[in-house]
């Protein structure tokens, strides 16, 4: 086969198809266990001393005994067309790490029939012993024609037995001119200069092959092993273009779960190329693959980071709500003689150092390993962005509010009270569900929860046992759908209200229609369009039993599209002494805010927050009563961008007592 031949084979599926027309069709996943692919010979000798093959460190321990020719790996059963070997299976990400302008094909392997990987939706997900990544990297020397494409290196990610940390081992071949072939890099890595064409002008390209060392730096205990292997990245379609990647990876046994929750409303990152999509959708994406390897917290390497002058302690990952990242007007760890320099700074390209560093070359540059060549299209990209955050957004607002927690009878009900702002009436759905809650894990819930909503005169404004008994339940139905809210089942014993209300205060009860005691929750939506002026929720309790385990309240709250809002989070125990609370209340309250699963921020004892001073004139604003100095109380004071956010209060060691927590939105 002459050279363009083997160049032509070596043509990823897609370029193939951009070429000539023509592709294969893509077949169901169907799970295989490899029978050629040679996996490392964990060792404990000295770098060089293996035999047989390359040697190295990394997680497998120094001495590891590698295959020393690409052929040897078994990965591949034709190395001219790049045949994957029985059991390696193909895969795309939703955003790609930039490589130096390199075009990349994936694929990974289960080495034993009966492992799989542990699938999380928000965290990484776990990796069985004898997984294999493999990822290889062509590169067109002239810029734009796919004929020119020449094959650099292929590297292989390894979880090897006997590490606790689920570490992997990573090294890595390069191809030899005669693209036959790929050799095993040294330890300490290698580099190459390659001409290329841009624009009619050939210059030199260095492409820099990582050292073993290398791999463990971005692929760390933290960050996770496999940093392409999560949720956000794999939600997408598989091959066929119909069904979801993670789905298909579930129906054929390489995942722990048979079935996973609907693509829809999984997490994922985007591409930053599709301006189709939302700008800051994109930068958020581009920083999650690109940075978070090391910009996330818990992570030493981002700690050795920000002793590097201009360099910001800021949180790269995209689960992170924007006004909790430390990226926007974040302040950097060691300035360089300019005190205005941030992070991002809305507007002032010239005093951003995340695009600083990303534009530069040398030791500075962003990410700091095996990369040469600028980005020029994310750059670009990033300083709109900047330019954007000048800009303002219009005013979110609150569009649900809800309460989880112990709901009794009639005399001892879960009590959420909520306040609608001053201005025009709003439609209001209140919802108080129990059996329905069976369906998302949540043992112990309420066979029959029932619900009555007063005014501030405490008088009855509406009452409901089961929803589907409702004169209105058509409009509840469709005004549940409409708003977002999951679907109650038809006929079930969840109760619900569909109202009108004027600007006041109100509260709802939960009560179990058989005096039983159990868990319920309280839902209240903003069910007014999208487009409605003004503000809708200003204020939102609950007042409940807290105790050990899963009696715990889990207050939420959803805030919608437009600017951060300022909130104010209060978990008042000793304070409900001074109104005469009868019975034992809670002595040491904490609270913690929740981004999904992952705690943002958390308290005990309010006077002891940094920004205490601002939560004590934050509630003088709002109107909520003073809280004792160096008392118990907990409180949270944070702007929150647009998302879901839940609440979780609970006592200290355990402990048990009445608790009112409190949601204000801070003008």
């Amino acid at each position: 086969m002459n050279m363009r031949c083997r160049r032509l084979a070596s043509l990823p599926p897609a370029i193939l198809i951009a070429v000539f027309g023509f592709s294969a069709r893509a077949q169901p996943l169907v799970r295989e266990t490899p029978t050629t692919l040679v996996l490392p010979t964990p060792g404990s000798g000295t770098p060089g001393g293996g035999s047989g093959g390359g040697s190295g460190g990394g997680a497998g321990g120094v001495g590891t005994v590698l295959p020393a020719t690409l052929a040897q790996t078994g990965a591949f059963t034709d190395l001219i067309r790049l045949t994957p070997a029985r059991g390696l299976v193909p895969y795309e990400p939703n955003a790609v790490l930039w490589s130096d302008h390199a075009k990349k094909t994936r694929w990974f392997a289960l080495a034993a029939a009966s492992s799989t990987m542990g699938f999380q939706r928000d965290a990484r997900w776990t990796i069985p012993v004898g997984a294999t990544w493999v990822k290889h990297f062509d590169l067109e020397l002239r810029r734009g024609d796919p004929t020119s494409v020449r094959r650099i290196e292929t590297r292989f990610l390894v979880r090897l037995p006997g590490d606790a940390e689920g570490r992997v081992t990573g090294y890595t071949y390069r191809w030899n001119d005669e693209q036959t072939d790929a050799t095993l890099v040294p330890m300490g890595g290698a580099t190459q200069v390659f001409q290329v064409t841009e624009n009619g002008v050939t210059r030199p390209q260095t492409w820099t092959f990582p050292g073993r060392l290398d791999c463990q730096t971005c692929h760390n205990s933290v960050g996770g092993p496999i940093l392409s292997f999560n949720t956000r990245q794999l939600n997408r379609p598989w091959r066929d273009g119909v069904t979801n990647q993670i789905v298909a990876l579930a129906q054929a046994g390489y995942l722990d779960v048979p079935t996973v929750p609907e693509p829809g409303t999984l997490p994922a990152l985007v591409t930053a190329a599709d301006a189709a999509l939302p700008l800051e959708q994109r930068v958020r994406s581009y920083l999650d693959v690109n940075c978070s390897q090391c910009h996330r917290p818990g992570i030493a390497a981002a700690g050795a980071l920000e002793f590097l002058l201009d360099t910001g302690a800021f949180d790269a990952r995209a689960s992170t709500p924007l006004s909790l990242a430390g990226i926007v007007d974040g302040r950097l760890s060691f300035p360089a003689g300019d005190s205005a320099q941030r992070v991002v700074a809305p507007g002032a390209v010239a005093r951003s150092q995340l695009l600083a560093r990303i534009a530069t070359r040398g030791p500075n540059r962003m990410p700091p390993l095996a990369t040469n060549e600028r980005d020029l299209a994310s750059e670009a990209l990033i300083t709109e962005w900047i330019a954007a955050l000048a800009r303002p957004l219009p005013a979110s607002r609150l569009l649900n509010l809800s309460a989880r927690g112990t709901a009794g009878g009639s005399g001892n009900p879960l009590i959420s009270g909520f306040v609608i702002a001053p201005g025009s009436s709003r439609t209001v759905l209140l919802r108080a569900v129990g059996p329905a809650l069976t369906r998302f894990g949540v043992t112990g819930a309420s066979s029959a929860p029932g619900l009555t909503l007063f005014d501030s005169s405490a008088r009855v404004l509406g009452a409901n046992t089961r929803w589907n008994s409702a004169v209105n339940a058509a409009d509840i139905r469709a005004t549940a759908t409409r708003t977002g809210a999951f679907a109650l089942a038809e006929n079930s014993a969840d109760s619900a209200l569909l109202l009108t209300l004027p600007p006041g205060a109100y509260t709802a009860h939960a009560a179990a229609a058989d005096n039983s005691t159990a868990i319920a929750l309280v839902e209240i939506y903003d069910a007014d369009s999208a487009a409605a002026a003004g503000r809708s929720f200003v204020n939102a309790s609950v007042r409940a039993v807290v105790g050990p385990g899963a009696a715990v309240v889990i207050p939420g709250l959803v805030i919608g599209p437009g600017a951060a809002k300022s909130m104010l989070v209060r978990a008042v125990g000793p304070g409900l002494a001074s109104f005469g609370v009868s019975g034992q209340l809670l002595a040491a309250p904490t609270v913690a805010l929740f981004s999904g699963a992952e705690v943002f921020l958390s308290n005990a004892r309010w006077n002891s927050a940094a920004n205490a001073a601002e939560i004590r004139s934050a509630a003088q604003q709002v109107g909520a009563f003073a809280l004792a100095e160096g008392g118990a109380d907990s409180a949270l004071l944070a702007s929150l961008s647009p998302g879901a956010y839940t609440l979780q209060v609970n006592g200290a060691s355990g402990a048990t007592g009445q608790v009112l927590v409190e949601i204000f939105e801070v003008p």
